[in-house]
């Protein structure tokens, strides 16, 4: 992707997709806890050149059917970390 200049909170941009298609329009950029488009994508700068690499990003309506799956491994670890420990129950 190629990004043109900041127009006022758009940029002009011309894509090359995988398919080989030739798309233009113009990008805009999501604000910290703004929710996020249905349509947004992620640009990674290419090193050296003016071109971004673009990844589809998962959101959208999709965060809206439910809430986060949060059944990983790695959140079971850190639980204590994010919830805190239990407390200590004596006995009488």
């Amino acid at each position: 992707m190629s990004v043109g200049p900041d127009l006022g909170g758009v940029r002009p941009f011309i894509r090359h997709t995988a398919d080989h298609r030739i798309e233009a329009g113009l990008a805009k950029v999501t604000e910290p806890g703004a929710p996020m488009p249905e349509n947004a994508l992620l640009l990674k700068h290419r090193a050296g050149t003016s071109l971004y690499d673009v990844h589809p990003l998962e959101g959208g309506s999709d965060h809206k059917n439910g809430p986060a799956q949060v059944a990983t491994d790695a959140y079971r670890t850190g639980w204590d970390n994010i919830f805190g420990k239990k407390p200590t129950v004596g006995l009488a």
